[in-house]
C-alpha cells in the first residue's frame, strides 16, 4: 500500500524519490541541488534483524532507528529509492558509542560506502560521509543498509541512525 509519494527536480527530469509501504510513513525530502534525505524509518523491507524507531531527546529529530533484541552481523534494511545519473556524497547521520558496528551501504548489490560507528564513548548526532559514489544510470535504486562486521574495539553489533543523505556534487 503506498501511502505518499515525494518528488524531486533536476536538469533531467522530475522523478518520484521513494514510496512507503504499509505503516510506514514517506520522509524522503529531496531538492533540486541534488539534496536527498532519507528518513531510516522510512524503509522498504526488513532482510534481517528486529528494528524499531527509538525516541532519544538529545538527538535531533528526537529519536533514532536501531536494531534491538539479538543484535548480529548482517541485520539489515533495504529501500527503494530514485537516483539521478552522477555522482555523490553519501552521509550517515546518528550515534556512535562502543558497542556499535559498521554500517555498509550499496546500490543495485554493490558495496558503495562503509561507516565504522565504533567511539570509545556514546555520541550523539555523528554525521560520517564518503563522496565519489557514482550512479552510472538514473532510474530506481535499491539501496540496502547492512551492518557488515564490527571495529575490533566494539562490544556489539549495534546501529543507531537517524537518516541517510545524498548530495550529488557532479
Amino acid at each position: 500500500m503506498n501511502l505518499g509519494r515525494a518528488r524531486y527536480t533536476d536538469a533531467e527530469a522530475d522523478a518520484r524519490v521513494a514510496v512507503g509501504v504499509a505503516g510506514h510513513d514517506v520522509l524522503v525530502q529531496g531538492y533540486s541541488d541534488g539534496y536527498i534525505l532519507i528518513f531510516i524509518s522510512a524503509y522498504q523491507s526488513v532482510g534481517q534483524g528486529t528494528w524499531e524507531w527509538a525516541i532519544e531527546p538529545n538527538a535531533i529529530l528526537n529519536g533514532l532507528f536501531w536494531n534491538t533484541m539479538a543484535r548480529a552481523n548482517g541485520d539489515n534494511l533495504t529501500y527503494n529509492i530514485y537516483l539521478a545519473k552522477g555522482t555523490y556524497t553519501i552521509g550517515l547521520f546518528g550515534n556512535t558509542s562502543n558497542g556499535e558496528g559498521i554500517i555498509t551501504l550499496s546500490i543495485d548489490g554493490a558495496d558503495v560506502a562503509d561507516f565504522d560507528r565504533y567511539s570509545a564513548a556514546n555520541v550523539r548526532n555523528v554525521l560520517q560521509v564518503d563522496a565519489g559514489n557514482v550512479v552510472a544510470a538514473g532510474g530506481l535504486k535499491t539501496l540496502n543498509v547492512r551492518v557488515n562486521d564490527k571495529n575490533p574495539a566494539s562490544a556489539d553489533f549495534f546501529v543507531r541512525i537517524q537518516a541517510i543523505i545524498f548530495w550529488r556534487t557532479a
